[in-house]
C-alpha cells in the first residue's frame, strides 16, 4: 500500500489487509452502506493513522490483528456523519518484545443520535513486551451507545497447562494458543490460513 490511502466504500464489501505497511489509511462508508475490514500485519516499527468515517445508516467491523516486534504507533479514529450507524473495532494484538501505544477515538456530536460504537480490544505481552492504550469517546448526544473494552495480559496458564497435559509441548502449545488468538476475530477463511502459513514459517 502507498503511504497514504483514501477508500470509498460505496456498496456492501469485505476488505483483507494483508502484512501491509501502512502509514495513514482513512475510510469513507457511504449511505445504507456495510463493509467488513480484516486488517493482520507483523509489525517491526510503525506508525499508522487510521480514520473511519461514517454517514447514515453504514455499518462497519473493522478486525485488526498483529506481532508486533519493535514499536508500534496505532492512531485510530472514528466518526459518524450522520445518524443510525454502526462501528465495531476489534484488536487483537501479541506484543512480542515489542511495545504498543495505541489512541483511539470515537467521536460522536450533537445530531449523530440512534449510533452505535463498540471497541474491543485485547492485547497480549510476551518477551517483555508492552502495551498502553488510550480509549478516548467523545460523546455529545445521550441518544446512541458507545462503549469499549480494554484487556491487556498476558499467555492464559490455564490454557498452557491444558495442551500441556494433552502430550503437547510448551513451545507448541504456546503457539497453538496465540495463533488461534490472531486469527479469533479475522472473519475471511482464506486469510486466516495465510496467517497460519505466515507464522508457521
Amino acid at each position: 500500500m502507498n503511504e497514504l490511502n483514501n477508500i470509498l466504500i460505496e456498496a456492501d464489501e469485505n476488505i483483507n489487509i494483508f502484512n501491509e505497511e501502512i502509514k495513514v489509511l482513512k475510510i469513507k462508508v457511504k449511505t445504507g452502506v456495510t463493509a467488513v475490514i480484516n486488517d493482520f500485519r507483523i509489525i517491526n516499527e510503525e506508525d499508522t493513522e487510521i480514520e473511519f468515517d461514517l454517514e447514515k445508516d453504514a455499518n462497519l467491523i473493522y478486525n485488526h490483528s498483529y506481532i508486533n516486534n519493535g514499536d508500534y504507533n496505532l492512531s485510530i479514529d472514528a466518526k459518524f456523519i450522520d445518524k443510525g450507524s454502526h462501528i465495531q473495532i476489534n484488536i487483537h494484538g501479541i506484543n512480542d518484545k515489542g511495545s504498543t501505544n495505541l489512541k483511539i477515538d470515537g467521536k460522536i456530536g450533537k445530531k449523530e443520535y440512534n449510533n452505535f460504537l463498540l471497541e474491543n480490544i485485547r492485547l497480549i505481552n510476551i518477551n517483555d513486551g508492552k502495551a498502553k492504550v488510550m480509549p478516548n469517546m467523545l460523546i455529545n448526544n445521550s441518544r446512541v451507545i458507545a462503549n469499549h473494552n480494554v484487556t491487556i495480559g498476558k499467555l492464559n496458564d490455564n490454557e498452557l497447562e491444558y495442551l500441556m497435559s494433552k502430550g503437547i509441548s510448551k513451545e507448541a502449545s504456546k503457539k497453538l494458543i496465540l495463533n488461534g488468538f490472531l486469527v479469533d476475530i479475522i472473519t475471511d477463511n482464506e486469510m486466516k490460513r495465510k496467517i497460519k502459513e505466515l507464522i508457521g514459517r
